[in-house]
């Protein structure tokens, strides 16, 4: 059986892969971030016939939802919904949310209210399964390039948010934002709000840094908060008092962002400082007082045998670390000096540190210079 040259590069290649997965990590973040838009499009694939059966409906968007709940799963994304009291139970809104990465698309699903379309670009629309999926389920496509266009599909929509119920999301910064901030927000969405008399309901996303990031290359498991934040009535307000109203928005959004932002990273910070303390205090050697009892006697009989006075040991030496040629006559050495200590003064400092374990570790010279100028002040 022949084996071809393009046969042996092939299986190299899958040999290679996995290794290449585990050590680049640029060539991960592609991995992850190619098989998440492969994944969206096999979803939408499925969606099509589901959503097909009601036609362009906003009910469809539950069906979407419900398949795109368990996406942040294969990610080990940890998503949590605060404030999901402040909706409006029975009446249409505009939600503004800010706008990150494709990664919203995550967060949307997991808090989207019911009877909700968001307002996209009309280039989502020729995106193959994914635009008829959009189409199907009665997302609103806008032409930002045509301003009149963009006017008049707005006021169709606050025509249809009035007579059919339905909720709108829109992202106000207006294009995706990596810099772990918000952009300044476009008007149109306000515009909307004043326009039905409908409140505006902000949401805001916390920011994926800690986990996610287009320029660095990383894409890992982590956390991410989502806040729906109390709504902001627009009944009686006028276009003139659309730029007040979008800069107050903006702002409330900015200090939860940057107050959620703050909240993950110190916990992040916490949690590993907690374990790294605790890895410190598991390896550092627990006293054992019956240990250091049976150590004092040995001591005691070591020193009765060795007659190496103490005198041998030069006084500015306050070193307790050897050569390791002479390790047997050092270590008696030390014994005996520690053992001197203990008879003439059993409440020494060092008598806690007489446990044979840890005659290798003490090579404080804090810890020798009190014994040296100890038993320097007994002669």
């Amino acid at each position: 059986m022949e084996v071809t040259v393009g046969t042996a590069a092939l299986a190299l290649a899958l040999l290679l892969l996995p290794l290449l997965y585990e050590r680049c990590g640029s060539f991960r973040f592609f991995c992850k971030m190619g098989f998440y838009n492969g994944w969206i499009l096999l979803l939408a694939l499925l969606a099509i016939p589901l959503c097909a059966l009601r036609g362009r409906d906003v009910e469809n968007m539950k069906r979407i939802r419900g398949l795109m709940q368990h996406v942040k799963r294969l990610y080990g994304i940890r998503m949590h919904v605060r404030g999901a009291q402040h909706f409006p139970p029975r009446q249409p809104y505009v939600v503004v949310s800010n706008h990150q990465s494709s990664l919203d698309l995550l967060g949307m699903m997991e808090v989207l209210p019911d009877r909700c379309v968001p307002i996209a670009k009309r280039e989502l629309l020729y995106m193959g399964a994914v635009g008829v999926v959009c189409w199907l389920g009665g997302i609103i496509f806008i032409d930002r390039k045509r301003t009149h266009d963009a006017i008049s599909v707005m006021a169709e929509a606050a025509h249809t948010m009035l007579s059919q119920d339905v909720r709108v999301w829109v992202f106000p910064e207006g294009t995706r934002n990596h810099s772990g901030s918000m952009l300044p927000f476009k008007r149109g969405a306000f515009h909307l709000a004043v326009q039905a008399q409908v409140p505006v309901v902000p949401i805001v996303i916390s920011s994926y840094q800690h986990f996610y990031s287009k320029r660095e290359r990383r894409f890992t498991p982590g956390e991410c908060v989502i806040q729906v934040l109390p709504p902001l009535p627009t009944l009686g307000l006028a276009p003139a008092d659309v730029p007040a109203l979008t800069e107050r928005v903006r702002a409330a959004m900015l200090d939860a962002f940057e107050a959620l932002s703050a909240e993950l990273g110190v916990t992040a910070r916490t949690r590993s400082d907690h374990h790294g303390s605790d890895h410190v205090r598991s390896d550092r050697p627990k006293g054992d007082h019956g240990s250091d009892r049976q150590s004092d006697r040995q001591s005691d009989r070591q020193s009765d045998q060795s007659d190496r006075p103490r005198s041998d040991r030069p006084k500015g030496d306050h070193r307790s670390d050897h050569p390791r040629s002479d390790h047997r006559s050092d270590h008696l050495r030390s014994d005996h000096l520690r053992s001197d200590h203990l008879r003439s003064d059993p409440h020494s400092p060092t008598a806690t540190l007489s446990d044979p374990k840890s005659d290798h570790l003490r090579s404080d010279p804090q810890s020798d210079h009190w014994s040296d100028h100890q038993s320097d002040h007994q002669k």
